[in-house]
């Protein structure tokens, strides 16, 4: 279990260092929405970057290691909260590649004439702050909280069963042994009983 704990410590690293970004990405998209220095501008939009930068990679990383973390551990990958996590994973690695990456790019490159005409350009402020902004980045925050959800609760699991008994035997077995210590003598003293060996002896 060494290997599996450490897997899942990395995990945990990764999800706090993509939090860690995701700070600097609100922080970024707060200030840049209020100001209007063309020199502020400019710094709170290249934290917005690089923020935008490291939660791609730190994403990356909490991905793989939140699957091999599952793997080690023993769970089954094809459980329904694991399928969850991958695609809401998947999508949100490509949402910001096709959106806040080029957009972000966009902006930047005009920062050169903000700086000449000293003041932030309308074309700026529209890219950052406008609704297509807005609107994606309120689906990406939901997204995000969507796989915290399936990450902490692992919804989407099947019922329990056990192959050659009648579902509502293995669901009664479940709910006996949750709430019963299991009398492991009594079985084998029943069985004894009712074997011939047991006829035998008894007389």
């Amino acid at each position: 279990m060494v290997l599996a704990d450490t897997l899942e410590l990395l995990h945990i690293l990764f999800v706090f260092l993509l939090l860690g970004a995701l700070g600097m990405i609100t922080y970024s998209s707060v200030m840049v929405a209020r100001t209007e220095e063309v020199e502020k501008f400019g710094i709170y939009l290249s934290i917005g970057n690089t923020g935008g930068m490291i939660s791609g990679i730190a994403l990356v990383f909490v991905g793989i290691f939140g699957f091999l973390s599952a793997w080690e551990i023993g769970w089954r990958l094809t459980e329904g909260w694991l399928i969850a996590a991958y695609a809401s994973t998947i999508v949100a690695l490509i949402v910001p590649s096709v959106t806040f990456k080029p957009w972000g790019e966009k902006a930047t490159k005009l920062m050169e004439q903000a700086y000449k005409e000293g003041r932030v350009l309308p074309e700026q402020k529209e890219i950052l702050t406008g609704t297509k902004y807005r609107a994606t980045e309120a689906f990406m925050y939901g997204l995000l909280v969507f796989i915290a959800y399936v990450m902490v609760f692992k919804p989407f699991k099947p019922a329990p069963s056990t192959p050659g008994l009648p579902k509502l035997v293995v669901q009664s077995k479940l709910v006996t042994d949750r709430f019963e210590p299991f009398d492991h003598f009594a079985v084998v003293r029943d069985a004894f009983l009712e074997s011939r060996l047991g006829l035998f002896v008894l007389g």
